[in-house]
């Protein structure tokens, strides 16, 4: 079929356009694809440069094909540069019609050996075609080894002059050279850039010449001189880092050849070649005093960064307890294959980067990387596109797109970089294919300070469309003012709180969430940021007076958006925290109306239904948390805490080596199963998970855990060595001084250190009862650490303060017993084992804690434990 007799085509192997018979696409780039097609006059092969299908009605880009045929038009005849022939237009379709080069890219051609004598060879042809087009006021801008073409007889052919620019001064260095940048598109690949490209400078033939140092210095090295983990760090290197000397990595670099290098790499213009033709007479000078040595090609070794996130681990007691916190604990999504048929996007937003080392500009950075991702992910059903949280992203320490894919299975990625000039704030991205690392567009997006409120519309609007979507009106997240200023403060103070383990990062979220409130005090999100800030400020200080601030701030927000789930979440967050269970049920219950696709929502009415005693509840909202997202690891991760409180190890542990499967580089899945084992007596298999865990993350939980298998195993030593390593961790809790004062009194050299340890303990669970005074693990917990230091009444004063008739957990009901024992009511405290056995409880614990030494020998016991 020819193009003319019927409608534009997406593929067009088979077809025929004008007197050419296409054959096959060889290859494919942002602007458009290449087709190997047979001239059917002259019998010859021919490539036929064709618009991409997104492009071909844009006037702009079929413009910018029409000049890159008029500028490789006057090169026809040189040797150096693929010539074209001619420019088709057809039906709809708009063709170059250029010469076909047999062989393979340079980038192919350097993953073999390669001699010094032939990459001189290769380095000189590359030279003579920067000469040929620079003698005619062309400058390439996209010269990379992907552009630079071998013949079978080692000739080379510069391609594609999609991104050239006529130079309109022939001289370096003349005033009226022109800017890469062009009609707010890349025009090049960022990690071949030369400085003032990227500093949006005007440039010459000297950018092309960078360019081709850093071509010259990857194929010498087998490094790229500045390539990072992502986008924006490699274009700080470029603009501000010296690479290494070439002979750091091969020492066949002669002193000579390091200078041809590193006066390419200069940083300004004035220090490079004024010339191509001058670079050229220096590699010719070179070549005819080399004789031929091999060269070796040294591959660059993958640098792997284990980025895991803390997350909640199984530990506490002498045994294993819960973390309490789960509100802290921050998300994973782990995405998996589509089902057949359809059409996932996964996309990891990569946390946008500034060169700024103001901390307002990284906060800004950071809330506008959040807004980018929430926004995208209101489009997630409709469109089949899931988008990673970036509070994720961060906890995974995920830094660059071989990091998104493998932690996320991503197969999208965005990555930029933020930055403000005088009046103007700039973002530049690029969206970049996870599975091969190829970028699939870019775009730089320019606005003035005073209008933030614009970037992250434009924003958004530019990556929905490289993701092949446009988003209606209806579905964008209002930002909730009119006041710019009132928005920037936001995004910087959503910034902030994406890191709020730092107390100075929740100080500077707490100020610029009131100087968005001071441009609108009715900004209902900024309230909700705010009371999330004050509660992050009690965790850190334990101070209650920031318990009913962030209560106010959060209250304040519902009553100026009772439809704004954030809000009713925040709310939510502090009521459970505080022990109002059933007004926390209410508010997330409110928020997952507003919002049902909100896993904050689900999870936290689970857990408040779980402490008011509504355990069947609590399951099905932990259930219906996993059907709506069955890729999402926390709501297994929180289904198996559930059942490892309710003493079913087994449930447990089948949604805890689904967590291995989940995040298998985490260590929160072996942490967590290593617990299940440890529950059903597997001593020597839960040691196993608690090392793996280790190796991936140290922290106070991990240490802990292992600590305690040791104590069962009745190597008190050892697990006294190891709690006092968890106590030494920023993130520990007052059960790990707790596990280290039970076990320094199983050692008679610790006697001295077995006080200070209870009291550092009880000191720390007084302070999470002044803010929750219903918290029952924290109330067991202060009652066992008064029994342990001698405090009869106080221990059993603090009992009595649980309600009777309360749902107690099994293990908490092992703590009770230990309690009685230590204040010698063994008969409740058999009571006590007996029912938490009968619920569930590890049989193995009550066997093997030597808190029940001098129980053991009753025949109450040894029923119990049989």
């Amino acid at each position: 079929m020819t193009i003319e007799d019927g409608p534009a085509q997406d593929f067009l192997t088979g077809t025929v356009a004008g007197r050419f018979e296409i054959e096959n696409r060889v290859g494919t780039g942002g602007m458009g694809e290449v087709y190997r097609a047979r001239d059917t006059r002259l019998k010859c092969a021919v490539a036929l440069k064709r618009l991409s299908p997104a492009l071909r009605n844009d006037s702009l880009y079929r413009r910018r094909l029409m000049e890159e045929a008029q500028r490789s038009a006057q090169m026809r005849n040189e040797p150096r540069v693929a010539a074209v022939y001619d420019f088709l237009e057809t039906g709809n379709e708009f063709f170059l019609v250029m010469e076909f080069v047999e062989g393979e890219t340079l980038r192919q051609r350097l993953t073999r050996p390669i001699q010094l004598q032939e990459f001189l060879y290769i380095a000189g042809q590359c030279a003579e075609a920067l000469v040929a087009a620079h003698d005619r006021g062309i400058l390439h801008g996209d010269i990379k080894p992907e552009n630079i073409m071998l013949t079978p007889a080692g000739q080379v052919k510069i391609l594609d002059f999609g991104v050239a620019k006529q130079m309109l001064g022939a001289g370096a260095g003349n005033d009226d050279a022109v800017t890469i940048d062009r009609a707010g598109t890349f025009a090049g690949t960022p990690a071949y850039m030369a400085p003032e490209i990227l500093l949006h400078k005007a440039v010459d033939g000297r950018a092309d010449i960078f360019s081709l140092g850093i071509v010259f210095y990857e194929a010498l090295t087998g490094h790229h001189p500045f390539r990072a983990d992502s986008f924006s760090v490699t274009s700080d290197r470029i603009r501000g880092e010296k690479p290494a000397p070439a002979r750091s990595f091969n020492s066949d670099v002669s002193p000579a050849l390091e200078s041809i290098l590193q006066r390419m790499l200069a940083k300004k213009p004035a220090g490079r070649y004024a010339t191509a033709r001058d670079l050229l007479a220096d590699l010719d000078h070179l070549q005819s005093g080399i004789t031929p040595a091999r060269l070796l090609r040294l591959l660059p070794v993958q640098q792997r960064k284990s980025g895991v996130r803390k997350g909640f681990l199984l530990g506490g007691g002498a045994a294993v307890a819960l973390l309490a916190a789960l509100s802290q604990v921050p998300r994973i999504r782990q995405l998996w294959e589509p089902a057949p048929g359809s059409a996932a996007i996964r996309l990891v937003v990569l946390p946008l980067h500034t060169s700024s080392t103001d901390l307002n500009d990284r906060a800004f950075c950071d809330g506008l990387t959040e807004a980018l991702a929430l926004w995208l992910g209101q489009f997630g059903d409709k469109a089949h596109l899931e988008v990673v949280p970036p509070s994720e992203v961060r906890a995974e320490q995920v830094q660059n797109v071989e990091q998104a894919r493998k932690k996320f299975n991503a197969n999208r990625v965005v990555e930029g970089a933020v930055s403000e000039s005088g009046s103007q704030a700039r973002v530049i991205y690029s969206l970049v294919d996870a599975t091969t690392g190829r970028s699939l567009g870019g775009n730089t997006i320019t606005v003035s300070n005073s209008d933030r409120l614009a970037i992250e519309d434009h924003l958004v609007t530019s990556v929905a469309g490289l993701l092949g979507m446009q988003p209606r009106q209806d579905d964008r997240m209002e930002q909730g003012t009119h006041e710019p200023e009132a928005y920037d403060f936001y995004l910087r103070g959503r910034g902030y709180l994406q890191d709020y383990h730092k107390p100075e990062n929740v100080d500077s979220a707490i100020a610029v969430f009131k100087h968005a409130l001071e441009r609108d005090p009715n900004y209902a999100r900024a309230y909700a940021g705010l009371g999330e800030s004050y509660w992050r400020k009690y965790q850190h200080t334990h101070s209650r007076n920031w318990v009913s601030l962030a209560g106010d701030a959060c209250k304040r927000a519902v009553d100026l958006a009772n439809d704004l789930a954030i809000a009713h979440n925040c709310l939510g967050i502090v009521n459970d925290g505080t022990g109002a269970y059933q007004r926390a049920a209410d508010e997330f219950q409110r928020a997952a109306t507003l919002d049902p696709s909100s896993d904050d929502a689900l999870l936290g009415l689970a857990s408040a239904y779980d402490k008011l005693g509504r355990a069947s509840e609590a399951e099905n909202y932990f259930k219906r948390a996993i059907s709506l997202h069955p890729q999402y690891w926390e709501g297994y991760a929180r289904l198996g805490a559930f059942y490892f409180s309710a003493a079913r190890y087994r449930e447990a542990e089948e949604q805890f080596r689904r967590l291995t499967l989940l995040v298998p580089e985490g260590e929160i899945g072996y942490s967590n199963l290593g617990a299940a084992y440890l529950a059903e007596g597997r001593y020597a298999e839960a040691v196993a998970q608690f090392d793996r865990a280790l190796q991936l993350q140290p922290s106070a939980m991990g240490y802990s855990n292992l600590a305690s298998a040791l104590f069962f195993e009745h190597h008190f030593d050892e697990a006294a060595r190891r709690y006092e390593t968890a106590v030494q961790q920023k993130d520990a809790e007052y059960w790990q001084w707790g596990n280290l004062a039970e076990a320094y009194a199983l050692l008679p050299a610790e006697a001295a250190r077995v006080q200070p340890a209870y009291l550092k303990a009880e000191e720390m669970v007084n302070e999470a009862l002044r803010v929750n005074p219903r918290d029952q693990e924290a109330i067991h917990y202060a009652s066992l650490y008064q029994a342990m230091l001698g405090h009869k009444e106080g221990a059993l004063a603090l009992l009595r303060e649980i309600p009777a008739g309360s749902q107690i957990d099994p293990e908490l009901r092992s703590i009770t017993a230990k309690i009685y024992y230590r204040l010698g009511m063994s008969d409740q405290a058999l009571a006590e084992l007996e029912q938490a056995v009968s619920a569930g409880y590890s049989r193995a614990w009550v066997r093997d804690d030597p808190a029940f030494t001098g129980l053991s020998s009753t025949l109450q016991f040894q029923r119990i434990v049989q």
